[in-house]
């Protein structure tokens, strides 16, 4: 659940915020030390005598799951000599109540003293974060969230793994560098234990097996937000973890890791958006949101995640499908007449697919999509035309491949993603060792 820190005087904020976050506020305050020490015998909530029992506070950790054990506590304490003290320290209450007695508790633990010191900041929610792949875009905003001060640990492997140990993990952007030293990164998510989010980083061909992996971070309420470019993780996530741990998202960034943990970041256009399977605007997403915004990361719940998915999968298997046949940045690509149209058919057989499948796509789509391409610099390219161009396996099963299945079960032709999907498959299966041919 996420943590709920909350300022403001009185009995009532603070019971708020004791009731939203349970034993996770308390554990921290000490509260369970001193209803320990005067309960002596917590089990089943049995009430000794008055007076405190000193000699095995220690021993005793009386944890508290939920605040109903805090009232019992008030209420034994309420005619307990220690309220003395603590009216002597304090004053008596306005109302002789349970609450009141509640209250005093709460400041006798010095919870008062914390509420105090950290002020403004404790206004707001903050949620534990794993970044499941440190790469381009999952390093990019697990940094920006990490450097904002958010509780963030990464998982990454080999020799990324050991640099970011050793000098942190180093983001390169145009305005600078950021560097998060020391990070908390591992290989093992055993070793991290329950989340509140997990940003899912890798590569699409590797979701299904990574849902697998990230299984001891998934808690009651964990939610795992993809960051894959298609429009098919969030039912794969739904089928391995259940729906109630998957939602629906994507992001822009034009970032990718230039040696061992080192991340290289071009361009403005950066954001995340994300939302439930059914698009409601439920509480969680909410103050997930809340969290990128803090972190000065342009964030979005868009109306319709699945139109906003189709949105980005238009663009980026159109782009990036184009890019992988000619090699050439898209400055070359949208300049020359014959290859500025190929790319349109693409994006238009794309826009079909998805009206087939009943998602509501603008009617400018195309004509928007090329005017953000114009936009972009002209040497910029996508993931998976580097990594084709590089010889590694690619996404081009998830991205254009993914456009020839849904299209043949749409009933739609697609034959320029047909002819780009076709060309680009011996270079993507020798990439995986199943063809051998000199290149």
């Amino acid at each position: 659940m996420p943590r709920l820190a909350a300022g403001g005087d009185g009995a009532r904020a603070f019971t708020e915020a004791v009731d939203a976050t349970e034993d996770r506020f308390l554990a921290v305050s000490g509260i369970e030390t001193i209803v320990g020490a005067y309960l002596g015998n917590a089990d089943g909530f049995r009430l000794p005598s008055p007076g405190p029992k000193r000699s095995s506070t220690g021993a005793r950790r009386f944890e508290i799951r939920k605040s109903d054990g805090l009232t019992v506590a008030c209420l034994y304490l309420h005619s307990h000599p220690v309220i003395e003290e603590l009216e002597a320290r304090f004053g008596k209450p306005g109302v002789a109540s349970t609450e009141a007695v509640r209250w005093r508790l709460l400041r006798f633990a010095r919870v008062d003293t914390l509420i105090d010191g950290f002020g403004p900041l404790m206004q707001e929610v903050w949620m534990r974060i794993a970044i499941f792949g440190t790469g381009g875009a999952g390093g990019y905003f697990g940094a920006q969230l990490a450097h904002a001060g958010e509780d963030v640990v990464f998982i990454a492997r080999g020799a990324h793994l050991q640099a970011i140990r050793t000098t942190g993990l180093r983001l390169d952007t145009p305005a600078g560098e950021i560097v998060i030293q020391p990070a908390r990164v591992t290989d093992d998510p055993a070793q991290v234990g329950e989340v509140d989010v997990v940003l899912l980083g890798v590569k699409a061909w590797q979701v299904t097996e990574a849902a697998e992996a990230l299984r001891p971070m998934i808690g009651p309420e964990t939610m795992v937000v993809p960051l894959q470019n298609g429009v098919e993780a969030p039912s794969q996530l739904a089928a391995r973890l259940g729906v109630e741990h998957a939602l629906a998202g994507l992001c822009g960034t034009f970032s990718w890791v230039t040696a061992p943990g080192r991340i290289r970041s071009i361009g403005a256009s950066h954001f995340i958006k994300f939302g439930e399977l059914d698009n409601r605007r439920s509480e969680r997403i909410e103050i997930l949101r809340q969290v990128f915004e803090r972190a000065s990361v342009q964030v979005e719940i868009p109306a319709d995640i699945h139109k906003a998915l189709w949105d980005k999968f238009l663009l980026v298997v159109s782009f990036g499908g184009m890019g992988a046949l000619t090699r050439a940045p898209i400055g070359v690509i949208r300049t020359l007449p014959e290859t500025r149209r190929l790319l349109e058919c693409c994006m238009q057989e794309v826009e079909a697919v998805a009206r087939a499948r009943r998602v509501a796509l603008a009617a400018s789509v195309v004509a928007d999509t090329m005017a953000f391409l114009d936009s972009l610099p002209k040497d910029a390219t996508t993931s998976l035309q580097r990594d084709i161009i590089d010889g590694k396996p690619s996404e081009l099963e998830a991205w254009n491949g993914a456009v020839v299945r849904l299209a043949r079960e749409a009933g739609v032709a697609v034959p320029t993603h047909e002819g780009v999907y076709y060309c680009l498959l011996p270079q993507e299966l020798r990439a995986r060792g199943r063809l051998t041919f000199p290149v």
